[in-house]
């Protein structure tokens, strides 16, 4: 199941700005496609922008690895 489909099942879509499912860039994360596709989709930079994830090595060093800051919620 997608992540946005897992959203809407709970009615938490409207909440988000963008979703950005990896089955729909053909990347994933650590890949800095995954996160420049969610820049793209909010129309952001990676200066101005954080990524706050569980993974050290998907979330933090793939964000950090993308130019963008990185929060690693452990």
């Amino acid at each position: 199941m997608l992540k946005r489909d897992k959203l809407a099942e709970f009615d938490l879509l409207p909440y988000f700005r963008a979703v950005v499912c990896s089955a729909d860039i053909g990347a994933a994360k650590p890949a800095a496609a995954a996160f420049h596709a969610a820049l793209r989709a909010l129309d952001a930079t990676c200066e101005e922008s954080a990524h706050i994830g569980d993974s050290l090595t998907n979330d933090v060093q793939g964000a950090l690895g993308s130019g963008l800051h990185a929060v690693w919620l452990n």
